[in-house]
C-alpha cells in the first residue's frame, strides 16, 4: 500500500520467569502498534523500548507482538491525510495499546475516537492541544510521555555561552506543537533574562527559504532551534545559513552540535522510548492510563563544540564544560 509503510513481524514476548514450563503458559499474544509522525529516516532508540518491555516481563516470541506505521511524506497537510488513513486502520485493528509519537501522529489517533488505550511518546503541550485534561490525571484513552527542551534552561546556557546576546531567533513549527501557548511560556521566560525573542515559523520546506530571508533582514545574535523533523530534514541549509552569518545556534539535540551547532541542551532522546514501555506493560497488566500520570523528561543532556566556539570568537565557560555531557573539539 503505497501510503503506509508496514513492518510487521517484530515479535516481542514476555519473560515473567527464569522457568521454561511457567512461560510455555503464556496463551495471549497482545497487539502493540506504533505509529510514528514521520517517515523513518532517522535513527530512532527502538532497542530502548524493546529492552523497556523485556525488563517488564515481555519478550519475543511468546506474548507479544509490534506493529510499526508511518506517514511516507514529511509534509503537512498531505502527512497528516496519511497519518489520518493509518490511525484509523490501526483504530479498526483490535490493538491492545497504540504507541504514538509525536503530536501529529498523537492528533491523528485522537481524531479516530478510538478507546484503545494510548500511550504519547513526546507529546508536546498535551493539554493544551486536548490530548488529556491535565498531565496529573489524564481522564481519557491517554497518557504517557511529554516532551520538553528546557527552554527556560536553554537561554540560560545560551546566554552564559554568549554574553552579548539581546535578539533570539526561535525557529518553530505550529504544526509539530510549538503552538501559541509555548510561545507564551517562553516569551515570559526571556523576559527577565533581558532577552527578545523573534518567532520564525517554518510549517512546510518551502518555508524554509522565507525563514532564512527573514533571519538576514533582521539580524538576530544567535538562533534556538526547537524540536523538528522537518527541521532535522532541512539542518544542512539551516546550519549553513549560521556557519556562513557567523550566527550562535542552541538547539536541543546533540546531533545538531555534532553538526557544527554551538550548543545543545534537552531530554535524553533514548529515556522516553525506555519510559514508555513502562506505561505499556502497566496497562497490559490492566492499569488505565486515565489514571496514571503524563510525565515529563527527567533526564537531560548538554553538549559544547569547541570549534564552533573558536570559529565564532567565542570562549566558553569553563563551568559549562565541566557541565556538559559531550564536549566537541
Amino acid at each position: 500500500m503505497e501510503r503506509r509503510t508496514f513492518l510487521g513481524g517484530l515479535t516481542l514476548g514476555m519473560l515473567t520467569t527464569p522457568f521454561l514450563g511457567e512461560a510455555q503458559q503464556a496463551t495471549r499474544v497482545y497487539r502493540v502498534g506504533c505509529l510514528l509522525s514521520f517517515p523513518r529516516t532517522r535513527t530512532l532508540p527502538f532497542e530502548a523500548f524493546e529492552q523497556g518491555l523485556r525488563d517488564t516481563g515481555y519478550l519475543p516470541g511468546l506474548n507479544l507482538t509490534i506493529e510499526l506505521r508511518y506517514p511516507l511524506s514529511w509534509v503537512a497537510p498531505k502527512r497528516d491525510e496519511l497519518l489520518g488513513g493509518l490511525a484509523a486502520e490501526m483504530a479498526a485493528e483490535r490493538f491492545d495499546v497504540i504507541v504514538a509519537a509525536w503530536n501529529p501522529a498523537i492528533a491523528a489517533v485522537k481524531r479516530t475516537g478510538a478507546k484503545t488505550p494510548v500511550v504519547m511518546l513526546g507529546a508536546i503541550d498535551p493539554v493544551g492541544n486536548g490530548f488529556v485534561s491535565s498531565t496529573s490525571r489524564p481522564g481519557t484513552n491517554m497518557t504517557g510521555l511529554m516532551w520538553d527542551i528546557g527552554f527556560t534552561k536553554q537561554l540560560d546556557v545560551l546566554k552564559e555561552a554568549v554574553p552579548k546576546l539581546s535578539l533570539v531567533a526561535v525557529l518553530r513549527n505550529p504544526t509539530e506543537g510549538w503552538g501559541p501557548n509555548y510561545w507564551r511560556e517562553a516569551e515570559i521566560a526571556a523576559v527577565p533574562r533581558g532577552l527578545t525573542l523573534l518567532s520564525v515559523e517554518i510549517r512546510r520546506q518551502e518555508d524554509v527559504e522565507t525563514a532564512i530571508r527573514t533571519l538576514s533582514q533582521e539580524r538576530p545574535d544567535a538562533m534556538v532551534i526547537w524540536d523538528s523533523q522537518l527541521f532535522w530534514r532541512d539542518s544542512g541549509a539551516i546550519l549553513g545559513f549560521a556557519r556562513a552569518h557567523g550566527l550562535p545556534v542552541m538547539a536541543s539535540g546533540k546531533e545538531y552540535v555534532e553538526m557544527g551547532a554551538l550548543v545543545s541542551y534537552g531530554a535524553d532522546a533514548r529515556a522516553p522510548f525506555r519510559r514508555a514501555a513502562t506505561y505499556v506493560s502497566r496497562i497490559l497488566n490492566g492499569a488505565n492510563p486515565a489514571d496514571l500520570p503524563v510525565e515529563r523528561p527527567g533526564a537531560f543532556e548538554l553538549a559544547v563544540n569547541i570549534s564552533a566556539a573558536k570559529t565564532l570568537g567565542l570562549t566558553i565557560p569553563s563551568s559549562l564544560l565541566q557541565w556538559a555531557d559531550q564536549v566537541i573539539e
